[in-house]
């Protein structure tokens, strides 16, 4: 009768999986093959069984993948590691995956064709077909769902094997572990849009992970958004969308796709909360301190218990923590210094709440692009110059910084209920922003610059009614009318002007002229995605002033096929 451990194959051969390493001495008979895992030279430390004439091992303490294989007597008849002899007389020897050959193996072929044909695998029944470890593969004490085991690292590609419940299967598990994580405000995955979310099971990677602390939209991959958590973490789950889009999924997914080292396992998890600044005396809105006491916020906490249960399931020990910062809607007008000071004391203290992790962190930044012209806010915020500084002095005080770049250029999405949305993007923006940082954090790991443009010098040259803007940029820029195709002026307008702007054009790699219906004056300054909405000003599901000049650099999107893009940043720069 067919069971969980005893199966036919193909030929009619009848097999026993063994559920541990002392069944095999009582199990284990002539024509029976089982593998096993063993930390000693000997198979699974015990006398080889009588009879036996072909086990198949995975060392410990020695690389790659090895056979023992029945033979007559060495000339010296001294049992080495290699050499040993069984209760019955019969010589063994060690063969490794570089040495195999026929004669030492002659039913090794039988049996990888025989375990071939049984499916299944896991607590369910079955047995996976063997297959030898790469060289470079070890066995190490490591976690694995809360229980000591010993873990193949450095196995093929970012991969290597495990076994767990003891049911002899054997399962995938990177070597490289990561927590990712998406902090801010309503931007950073907790806004509830129409339409369902973004989710293509065949590009997300088995090994995105979410604590299983999911009650209805909140918890698991979304976070708690400033409550308190309704469900504990006891484990984690592999990555699975309910309810609301989840950036922090889209980010692992979408690195581990770019990822120049391949893909490994990555927690996945969004801690943001809805028009939260970083201090307020509502402990519901803030991200980093409680005023007037200077409390930790209740977000904070919670993103702190969130890694403290990452680290205890990790089935690796994680190698990184890396942490998509969207924020700036709430402190839009906020003076620079003030948001700047924060922003910098708010990443000391993070830095300092995850110390006991001991694992670098890795900031990718982006910058908020405005409102659409339904709304007075418009896309004139200090906060866009604020963030620029934020990253510059983080950068000083050695903090790891990348200037992912702004998101004017994502637009709007219809809120949940139907009302079309000014301030929050829709789910495939929040898709697509993620796309950047996995390229972002992509140039990061490689080592190469990841920054987007901005003027040269913070000013632009005035001569007569043209008004000349030069550009620092990684690569040339461009102007794209089909990235925001709605802009007369491609994102430019005049401020403390009476004159208008009557037409723009490239006139060199890293160079923009604006001809003008006059000389502007001497307070006059040129602002790019940076203005109130004109009176009738008509909403085009982009924010105010959208913008269409972007480096000529461009990728595409692993979960979205869409375009990826390195737009120039917004300002506003006088004219000289």
């Amino acid at each position: 009768m067919l069971t969980a451990t005893l199966r036919p194959d193909a030929n009619g051969q009848w097999w026993r999986r063994v559920a541990s390493l002392s069944a095999i001495l009582d199990e284990m008979r002539d024509g029976e093959v089982k593998r096993i895992i063993s930390n000693n030279l000997h198979p699974s430390g015990a006398t080889v069984p009588v009879g036996a004439k072909v086990i198949w091992a995975v060392k410990g303490n020695a690389s790659g993948a090895a056979i023992w294989a029945t033979i007559g007597a060495p000339g010296n008849g001294i049992e080495t590691d290699d050499f040993k002899k069984d209760a019955s007389g019969q010589w063994w020897i060690l063969r490794w995956s570089s040495d195999w050959v026929a004669r030492d193996h002659p039913t090794f072929a039988q049996m990888q064709a025989a375990l071939a044909t049984v499916s299944g695998s896991g607590s369910g029944g079955g047995y996976t077909p063997p297959e030898p470890l790469p060289a470079s593969a070890t066995l190490l004490p490591r976690r694995v769902g809360g229980v000591t085991q010993l873990v193949g690292d450095a196995g093929i590609g970012a991969a290597a094997r495990y076994t767990v419940g003891g049911d002899g299967a054997w399962h995938w598990l990177p070597s490289r572990v990561a927590i990712f994580m998406v902090l801010g405000q309503s931007n950073a995955a907790v806004s509830e849009m129409e339409g369902p979310p973004l989710y293509i099971p065949a590009k997300t990677p088995d090994f995105v992970l979410m604590s299983n602390d999911g009650v209805g939209e909140l918890g698991a991959l979304r976070g708690w958004n400033g409550q308190p958590p309704g469900k504990a973490i006891t484990g984690f789950v592999p990555a699975e969308i309910t309810g609301v889009q989840s950036s922090a999924e889209a980010l692992a997914s979408a690195s581990n796709a770019l990822d120049p080292r391949g893909a490994g396992v990555i927690y996945a998890g969004s801690h943001g909360r809805g028009g939260a600044g970083f201090t307020a005396t509502d402990p519901n809105f803030a991200i980093w301190k409680v005023l007037p006491s200077g409390a930790p916020a209740p977000q904070r906490i919670r993103m702190i218990e969130w890694v403290t249960a990452v680290m205890t399931y990790a089935p690796v020990p994680p190698t990184e923590i890396v942490i998509a910062f969207t924020h700036g809607e709430t402190n839009r007008r906020d003076p620079w210094a003030t948001y700047t000071a924060d922003g910098l004391g708010y990443m000391a203290d993070i830095e300092a709440d995850l110390a006991f992790t001991g694992l670098p962190v890795v900031w990718l930044v982006d910058i908020p692009g405005g409102t659409t012209a339904m709304s007075a806010f418009g896309s004139d915020w200090q906060v866009k110059y604020a963030l620029r500084e934020l990253m510059r002095q983080a950068r000083l005080a050695g903090h790891k910084v990348v200037d992912v770049g702004p998101r004017y250029h994502l637009p709007m999405g219809t809120a949940r209920g139907g009302t079309q949305d000014h301030i929050h993007t829709s789910y495939l923006s929040q898709v697509r922003l993620r796309e950047i940082d996995a390229f972002a954090y992509r140039n990061h790991v490689a080592g190469l610059p990841w920054w987007c443009a901005f003027p040269k010098g913070e000013r632009a040259a005035g001569l007569g009614n043209k008004v000349i803007l030069a550009v620092e940029s990684l690569t040339p820029i461009m102007i794209d009318r089909g990235m925001v195709p709605l802009d007369p002026h491609f994102g430019f307008s005049l401020s403390n002007d009476s004159a208008t702007i009557t037409g723009v054009e490239q006139t060199g790699d890293r160079e923009i002229t604006l001809s003008l219906s006059g000389t502007p004056n001497s307070s006059a300054r040129l602002q790019y995605v940076y203005r109130r909405p004109n009176a009738g000003e008509v909403d085009t599901r982009y924010v105010t002033a959208a913008g269409s000049i972007r480096e000529v650099w461009q990728g595409t999107g692993p979960i979205t096929g869409l375009p990826v893009y390195r737009p120039m940043h917004s300002f506003e720069v006088p004219i000289v």
